[in-house]
Order: C-alpha cells, then sequence, then structure tokens
C-alpha cells in the first residue's frame, strides 16, 4: 500500500512547540481552483492568538469571506483564534465559493486576503506556503489531486482525506510497516466501507455524441440514488482537451430521478474540436459513495472546412492572437527615495477571457533598486477576449541605490505562460539635488530678508558686495593721500606743510585760535586772575 509522505522543509521549531500551523490544503478541488483553494490554520498553543500581525505568503490576513457571487463580506468577526480552534483562509480578490460547496465548520474562523489566489494559486505541482516565519513544501504524490480530497495534517503525518475544514481530522491511515497487522487493517477498512443499506448518490450526463458548430444543442444532467426524494446541487461545465473553460462553470439543484436540460451552442471553428462535458455533486441530501459523484461526457463539435490561406498569413494570425504587452510611458531619470511609474497597455486578441499578473521591478543582475522586493506591486487583471487596458504600476526607489543606469522589467504571467517587456532608467543621487535646492533657497530668503528691511524704514540692509564698494572708496583715499605725502615729503618744510595740513599735532588748530586775539585781551586775562 502506498505510503503517505510530506516534504516538511525549514519549519522554525517542532509542532508541539508551535501556536498556529498550517492542518489542511486544498490545492486541487474538483472545480476551479481560483474560487474552491483554502488552508485552514489551528491554534495548537496555550492562549489566544490575535492574527493581526500574520500573514500568508507575505498577504495579510482579513476577518470574514468574500462571497463570489455578490461580493460581500460574511462571517466579520475577529482576528483573535482561541485555543484548540481553526481557521479558514481563503482568496478576496474575485471571492470564493468554499462556504457554498463544502461544510464548513460554524465555529471555525473565516479569513481571507486581499489577492485573487493565495500564495499565488496553490499549484498542482506542489508549492511552498509560508506562514509567517514558518513555510511548509506540500507534495502532490500524498493525493488530493482533484479527487475531491484536500491534504491533511493527521497525529503529525500528512494524509489525503476527504475535506472537514474547520473540523479535526478523524480519518486514521493505514500503517505500511504493520501490513501484517490484520487488526488494524480491518480497522481502516471497516472506517471506509459502505454497507448496501447506506444511502448512494450519483450523478451522470447524456446527449448526442457530434454536435455542429454555432447550432444549439441540449445535454441532461441525471441524478441517482438508490433512495427516494434525494436531491443535490451540481456544478457543471465544459472544456476542451487541455483543461480550457468552453462553458464556465455554473450549479444547479437537481431531485433524484431527474434529467435536468441544458443548452449549449458549440463555438464557431474550422474542422473539428473535441470537448468534455463535466459535472459534480458538491452537496447532496445523502450519500456515502463519492466514487459516482463525478461525470464526464465526450462530444464531438463539426465546424466549417478550413479556409485555405498562406502559411505567412496564418503565421500572422497566430501572433495576432497572443497577449500583448507594451510599455507606453515613464519617467527617463528618478530620483533615490521617489516612486517611479510606469504606464502599461495590455492586449488581448484570443477568444477567451484571461486572468493576468501584472507586476514590475527595477534591477540590474540580481539587485534590486526598487523596495519590496520581486513581485513589489503584483496586480491581478481581468481581460476580456479582444479587450485592451491601461494601467499605471508604481515602484519606489530605494534610498540606497547606486545613482547610475538600471533596467527596468514589467512582467506578465497567466496560465502557464509568461510574457515581459524591459527598458532603462537613471537613477540620481538625491543628495546632490537637496544641496543645489538649499543654495537656491538661502539666495532666495536673502533677498526676501533685504526687501522686507527696506520696508520696514528702521533697519537697513547692506548686502555683501554694497560693503566691498565702500571700503574700495576708502582705500583708494588713503592711497592717494599716501602718495601726496611722499611727493612732497623730499623737503622738510614740506613735510610740515603736510602735517600741518593734516592737523596731526594739532598746532593748526592754536594758531587759527589766537588770531583775532588782541594783546591786550591777553594782558586783561592774566591780570584779571586771582592771586
Amino acid at each position: 500500500m502506498k505510503k503517505y509522505a510530506l516534504i516538511i522543509l525549514l519549519l522554525s521549531f517542532p509542532i508541539c512547540n508551535a501556536e498556529v500551523i498550517i492542518t489542511e490544503i486544498m490545492y486541487n478541488p474538483n472545480g476551479p481552483d481560483t474560487y474552491d483553494e483554502y488552508i485552514e490554520i489551528y491554534n495548537s498553543g496555550n492562549e489566544t492568538v490575535d492574527l493581526v500581525n500574520y500573514t500568508i505568503c507575505d498577504s495579510k490576513l482579513y476577518t470574514g469571506y468574500i462571497n463570489k457571487t455578490n461580493k460581500t463580506v460574511h462571517l466579520n468577526t475577529s482576528l483573535n483564534l482561541t485555543l484548540d480552534s481553526f481557521a479558514l483562509i481563503t482568496d478576496g480578490g474575485s471571492g470564493t465559493e468554499v462556504y457554498d460547496i463544502f461544510n464548513v465548520s460554524n465555529s471555525s474562523l473565516a479569513l481571507h486576503i486581499s489577492s485573487s489566489s493565495i500564495c499565488g494559486g496553490l499549484t498542482n505541482s506542489g508549492k511552498t506556503i509560508f506562514l509567517n516565519s514558518k513555510n511548509i513544501t506540500y507534495d502532490p504524490e500524498i493525493g488530493a489531486e482533484g479527487d475531491g480530497n484536500s491534504l491533511q495534517l493527521f497525529n503529525g503525518t500528512w494524509i489525503s482525506a476527504k475535506p472537514t475544514p474547520g473540523y479535526e481530522c478523524i480519518i486514521e491511515p493505514v500503517n505500511d510497516t504493520n501490513q501484517n497487522d490484520t487488526t488494524n487493517n480491518d480497522s481502516f477498512s471497516n472506517s471506509i466501507n459502505i454497507s448496501e443499506t447506506e444511502c448512494d448518490t450519483g450523478i451522470r450526463i447524456y446527449t448526442i455524441r457530434l454536435l455542429n458548430s454555432e447550432i444549439r444543442s441540449n445535454y441532461y444532467l441525471y441524478l441517482f440514488s438508490n433512495m427516494e426524494n434525494q436531491y443535490a446541487t451540481v456544478r457543471y461545465w465544459i472544456e476542451d482537451l487541455f483543461g480550457n473553460y468552453i462553458r464556465k462553470p455554473r450549479n444547479t439543484n437537481i431531485d433524484s430521478k431527474e434529467n435536468k436540460s441544458r443548452s449549449f451552442t458549440p463555438p464557431k471553428i474550422y474542422g473539428s474540436e473535441v470537448y468534455l462535458i463535466k459535472a459534480n455533486i458538491i452537496d447532496e441530501s445523502c450519500d456515502s459513495n463519492s466514487s459516482n459523484n463525478r461525470a464526464e461526457f465526450l462530444i464531438g463539435v463539426k465546424g466549417e472546412e478550413e479556409p485555405e490561406i498562406e502559411e505567412t498569413d496564418e503565421e500572422d494570425k497566430e501572433e495576432k492572437k497572443k497577449i500583448t504587452l507594451e510599455i507606453l510611458e515613464f519617467p527617463n531619470e528618478v530620483k533615490q527615495g521617489d516612486n517611479l511609474t510606469i504606464t502599461i497597455r495590455l492586449k488581448n486578441p484570443t477568444d477567451r477571457d484571461e486572468e493576468l499578473y501584472v507586476y514590475s521591478y527595477v534591477y540590474f543582475g540580481q539587485q534590486l533598486a526598487s523596495e519590496q522586493g520581486w513581485v513589489p506591486n503584483r496586480k491581478l487583471v481581468d481581460l476580456e477576449e479582444g479587450e485592451e487596458t491601461v494601467i499605471k504600476l508604481k515602484n519606489r526607489i530605494k534610498e540606497s541605490a547606486e545613482p547610475t543606469f538600471w533596467n527596468i522589467k514589467v512582467k506578465v504571467k497567466f496560465d502557464e505562460e509568461e510574457i515581459e517587456a524591459k527598458d532603462e532608467v537613471k537613477i540620481n543621487e538625491k543628495i546632490f539635488e537637496e544641496k543645489e535646492q538649499e543654495k537656491y533657497q538661502t539666495l532666495e530668503d536673502k533677498s526676501v530678508y533685504a526687501k522686507d528691511n527696506e520696508l520696514d524704514g528702521n533697519t537697513i540692509y547692506v548686502s555683501d558686495k554694497e560693503r566691498d564698494l565702500d571700503f574700495s572708496k576708502y582705500l583708494i583715499i588713503i592711497i592717494v593721500l599716501i602718495s601726496f605725502a611722499t611727493l612732497l615729503g623730499s623737503r622738510k618744510d614740506n613735510f610740515l606743510k603736510v602735517r600741518e595740513f593734516l592737523n596731526f599735532d594739532g598746532k593748526l588748530r592754536d594758531k587759527r585760535k589766537d588770531k583775532g586775539r588782541s594783546p591786550k585781551s591777553k594782558t586783561d586775562n592774566r591780570n584779571s586772575r586771582q592771586p
């Protein structure tokens, strides 16, 4: 018997010491992965945990879940995960159908993320899931590959079992090392054997095998049961052999012994195509056997004869049918710490709707000049057939980015394909430009200061230039006087005249005072003095 196994990588500490752990992963549901995937977490610690700072694959957790049909938030309660309780994480970008499809426990905590897919999509080939600093990598070899089961943690081992969202896993796996122990094997077999008296409900599909392109035809969903008055909710859709939707999934309620008629108009095609009509029971009133809860019917569609065209024209036609990405606008230069806005155009010339993931970053080799990693601004874009749209992406440049030329890359991912566009941007040093701005601001402040003081009337502002001009005037006068004194200095009497002219010793002033005084007045003055 196949031995259950799981590759668990880089666990930060053992499960027995963990507080919040991942206990169930629905990575490949029967229906569309976009709306039916979920991750169950469990509080195994000793107290209530506030999940306000918790993330799943770097996506923040929000309360409640978003219903896909009406986009409203349900069970919007709390981020507090109590002791020994479960929480269910679903996507919130396009809503979820998990609560409509599965029997979710009413006591579990409902949470969602803002993205349209958990961890960028829980791929069917395995993926690493990050819960804060802890991470695990699930292995599809365990099972749950679209068979209606999920991966569940049971007694420290991961197994494939019927989904129990919000409930404790109760399935007991078979221990391969005890294959000779009939007690253990019988215990497991008895837990899944179906008695003839138990209720069994199944689904079948009927229609004609060959349909014509662009001509409406009917097909029938038939619900059967070994009990009377049974009913079920059935999801049905049509896809090609590559898994692409020709008719998107829808739900309907069917009573037992009833043929539910549905119509289908095959698209216009050339030559012939093969499609699959599929149906799954997602909720039943009574059923203990899930092996007949899925049905599919192979049909052929005949179209018109393919027109004869030149090979080059056919190549051009195929080229036009590809989704295209074009960078329209972005600044050629940007400063450290600033936001870089990139405007792009997406075109979808194909004949089907596409969900695209778009993001951008600034890099050189393995170094990033933009902040927040390689997918900092990832957006989900729903692009209908024949539609085109213009999108703006923002990247914040690191303060530490080297001032030089860097590469810009815009990536678009859809299905298993990827397209990209590149260009170049120059990052300038922010410090240099700030100094220039400060210098300009200083000059401007001085100009305003001088203007204000002129209007004041009390304080006069003298600029540096005016002060230098006044000093130059005084210097010229001193030089002229010294030169004049030098010319006259060859004769002593001339020098004395210069001194008298400059009035250095004060004698000239006394002589001028004595002129005009009579001798008599001097005698009178002496005689008038008291002894």
